[in-house]
């Protein structure tokens, strides 16, 4: 690495690869940047919705996330037996609730954990590219 820091192509790959993770696993809602220390900010977009209101369905998501280790059994089959969602349609909403501003003013102990884990996952991630980075 160069006094002014990794050439612009590594970052290049760098951002390429993050982004691919990201958008394969929903990690975030909008794009993101990779800062000169290699920090990774998601720059969330502002979600819009004609009335600033949760639907019922994701007020019981939200719900559910919040206090689903108390139902019995794994966690896919309750998704399907209380809510009537498959885990990819439970997981996608779930996601978009993660930066909606009305999710959080309802349940923000929910929004704030699902919000924290998906920054160290992503923090996990860059780390794992920058181990990689001076190992080659």
């Amino acid at each position: 690495m160069g006094p002014g820091g990794p050439h612009p192509s590594v970052l290049a790959d760098i951002r390429a690869d993050i982004g691919a993770y990201v958008r394969k696993n929903g990690l975030g809602a909008g794009p993101f940047e990779l800062s000169r220390n290699r920090e990774i900010r998601v720059c969330v977009t502002p979600c819009i919705y004609a009335c600033g209101m949760l639907k019922e369905r994701d007020i019981r998501i939200l719900e559910f996330e919040g206090s689903w280790w108390l139902y019995p059994g794994p966690k896919d089959r309750a998704i399907q037996e209380y809510l009537r969602l498959s885990a990819s349609r439970y997981y996608q909403a779930l996601r978009r609730l993660m930066d909606d501003p009305a999710a959080l003013e309802h349940a923000p102990l929910t929004v704030r954990r699902l919000r924290r884990q998906r920054t160290q996952r992503l923090e996990q991630i860059a780390a794992r590219i920058r181990g990689g980075d001076s190992a080659g």
